[in-house]
């Protein structure tokens, strides 16, 4: 039996008028969320959006028995179904009793009825229900209006109408997703890559991209309420993964929770691989940016940063863990080429490197220098002795000897270490480019390219 506040409130006419309607062209069923366990007790809205309305189908003559049965699929009566709950449109009593069935944990009940007045084949009839449990997927209901008891209680096929839809369904309440996904071109190769794209010069913040932690709307949680996030989970963490070895430090070096920020979220940990963010049920993410901020002196490598939503569900929820997927990425507005072993400047053999524009645009071009223990010097190219800043489309450098590169990266602080090998990276304001390497022998009657 009816026990909302708005059903005491109003009158059952406008009580009833947002149940389902077995007639209509489209149902009009509502969601409960699909992240609450099974079984469950689903509780009615305030709408009323459990009861259920169907047209009579067929004439029921004043003062004639008539039984109506009602079967439930997916789902079982937690409050008895009484008498009084059947009515014509939400308001005229119908039921002389329940025939059979309607008790608690019953997938059906038979209405004994007797109309007071002719009641024609598209009245109204209304099953006004209350609390509801819940056994398995989208719940469905089946009516059907028949003449005597015993085919009733059969439920057999010799129905004077019949007319089945769905209750109610399942939707997923949680709404997690990356809304924005951050612009791929923003590392600045004219600036070392240590700065982001942008038109002053030394822009070290950039929208890595935007996510939502919320709830979908229109689904219900199991107390018949709009559901919110809080009714999902206890509290809730969002995990970047990337590379953050680039962000903001300390004087000391180590990584400041400012590096990244996640507006609206709190307690965030930032690691050189991780960054951490604590999201508050009670408000939640909507389009709320990451945040990048870099240091300036560490160079920044091309990445995709992705996201994931770590939930401790409520106990009468599932709530599962969400990969989010790409939050963005970052690239460079250029090309670039690794060459992974230039031989010790120097050294026995002579080590050259041609680098060529091979796009149709012409541009600046830079060589970043490692040494063996990863420190690192980056130069223009018209720093290397000879050689011009810009290349030409399809244009190439003149062989360069490692010792001029060195000679360059020397100029900026760089030393040699360990076995005195280097490393090379090679950068463009161009869409492609090619650095090629080779050493000759002792002699100088023969050569490798690698």
């Amino acid at each position: 039996m009816k026990k909302t506040l708005l059903a005491l409130a109003v009158t059952a006419l406008s009580a009833n008028a947002f149940a389902v309607d077995l007639n209509a062209a489209n149902s009009d069923a509502i969601n409960f969320a699909s992240e609450i366990k099974l079984p469950a007790v689903l509780t009615d809205t305030a709408a009323n959006n459990l009861d259920v309305k169907v047209q009579l189908g067929f004439s029921a003559t004043a003062g004639v028995k008539r039984y109506v049965r009602f079967d439930l699929t997916n789902a079982q009566f937690e409050t008895p179904v009484i008498a009084g709950d059947l009515t014509e449109g939400g308001a005229v009593a119908l039921a002389d009793s329940i025939a059979v069935g309607g008790t608690k944990g019953s997938t059906s009940v038979v209405i004994e009825i007797t109309p007071a007045t002719t009641l024609a084949n598209n009245a109204v009839l209304t099953l006004a229900l209350a609390n509801i449990k819940a056994t398995g997927a989208d719940a469905s209901i089946q009516y059907r209006l028949y003449e005597t008891g015993v085919d009733a209680n059969a439920g057999n096929n010799s129905t004077l109408a019949a007319k089945s839809g769905k209750l109610f369904g399942f939707k997923s309440a949680l709404n997690a997703k990356v809304t924005v996904k951050g612009a791929e071109q923003k590392i600045d190769v004219t600036q070392e890559s240590k700065f982001f794209v942008d038109v002053a010069k030394g822009d070290v913040t950039n929208v890595v991209g935007k996510l939502t932690v919320g709830v979908n709307p229109a689904v219900y949680s199991a107390a018949g309420a709009t559901v919110a996030l809080t009714d999902l989970v206890d509290s809730a963490k969002v995990e970047v993964a990337g590379d953050f070895t680039a962000g903001l430090k300390d004087a000391d070096g180590k990584l400041l929770a400012t590096a990244a920020v996640l507006t609206g979220a709190t307690a965030s940990e930032v690691t050189a691989a991780k960054a951490t963010y604590t999201v508050d049920p009670a408000t939640g993410l909507v389009d709320a940016p990451l945040t990048l901020t870099v240091d300036g002196k560490t160079a920044l490598a091309t990445q995709t940063f992705t996201a994931k939503l770590v939930p401790v569900a409520k106990a009468a929820y599932t709530v599962n863990s969400v990969d989010l997927g790409v939050l963005g990425e970052l690239q460079k507005n250029g090309s670039s080429e690794s060459l992974n072993l230039a031989l010790k400047p120097g050294g026995v053999y002579q080590n050259y490197v041609r680098i060529s524009n091979t796009s149709n645009l012409d541009g600046k071009f830079f060589i970043t220098v490692i040494t063996d223990e990863g420190k690192t010097a980056t130069v223009n190219l018209s720093d290397v002795a000879g050689q011009p800043a810009t290349l030409a489309a399809r244009a190439s450098t003149t062989q360069m000897t490692i010792q001029q590169i060195f000679d360059a990266a020397t100029a900026k602080g760089l030393a040699l270490s360990g076995e005195g090998k280097l490393r090379l990276v090679v950068e463009g304001e161009v869409p492609s480019l090619s650095a090629q390497m080779y050493t000759t022998s002792k002699d100088g009657n023969s050569f490798d390219r690698f």
